[in-house]
């Protein structure tokens, strides 16, 4: 009831987990499926930088977390393995079914999923994740004059372009390092090549979220999450529901 709509424009933010783990399944997970991959932008970045030596987003079959969605192995019959997206800032792999993994010409990761034994195994997240890495959650607000610290979110969407928007639950001010007051109806929208490269910060801390995700009419488990992340510059913005 106290929240005001924040003020239009670019600002530093702190996303939290729950925040970081949608932004990772829909602004980079997708378009990291095999049957998304080839015809979007990341198709031709493989093996190329995109973001700093710290970062780090994988999609594996379990995780040491109440949370995580267990696939040892896919409902095609392949075991499941660590598909490095992004390793040390580099582009690196994509999720693959049998089909795409004969199309690519590469080993199959495990992610060939369906929703029941009468449907098509498409390539499809199991749990995917940033890695945490070396800063305390104090060092993420330090240095931030004005901006917005988002703590949880209820959904978004991403193009195959790579522009997503994303609306947000939980969200409060950030002013001189220090959490204030909460706002509402705030959302934020980017690009996701961009925000990556934006990341200048991640915590040591990790959380994961469970829930389900629709593609092609099919609906599966997944799970999503990482660390506190900082981003330089990110375009908030009032959001109408």
């Amino acid at each position: 009831l106290r929240g005001k709509t924040p003020k239009a424009g670019e600002y530093p933010v702190v996303l939290a987990p729950e925040v970081v783990g949608v932004f990772l399944h829909e602004a980079i997970g997708h378009l990291s499926e095999a049957d998304v991959a080839i015809s979007g932008i990341l198709y031709e970045l493989r093996g190329k930088k995109i973001g700093e030596d710290f970062l780090n987003i994988s999609d594996v079959p379990s995780i040491d977390n109440p949370n995580s969605t267990i696939v040892y192995y896919d409902d095609e019959g392949v075991e499941g393995r660590e598909v490095k997206i992004i390793e040390k800032g580099v582009l690196k792999e994509f999720m693959t079914n049998r089909y795409y993994s004969a199309y690519l010409g590469e080993p199959p990761t495990g992610n060939g999923r369906t929703q029941s034994y009468g449907d098509f195994p498409l390539s499809r997240m199991r749990n995917i994740y940033m890695k945490p890495s070396n800063n305390t959650l104090s060092e993420l607000f330090e240095g931030i004059r004005e901006g917005y610290y988002l703590g949880s979110a209820t959904g978004g969407e991403t193009s195959s372009e790579g522009t997503f928007q994303f609306a947000i639950q939980e969200g409060y001010r950030i002013e001189n390092g220090e959490i204030k007051e909460p706002v509402r109806n705030i959302g934020f929208s980017g690009n996701t090549l961009t925000t990556l490269s934006m990341i200048d910060m991640i915590s040591k801390d990790f959380g994961m979220s469970a829930g389900y995700c629709e593609k092609n009419g099919q609906e599966v488990n997944v799970s999503e999450g990482g660390p506190h992340v900082r981003i330089k510059s990110l375009k908030v913005g009032g959001y109408v529901r």
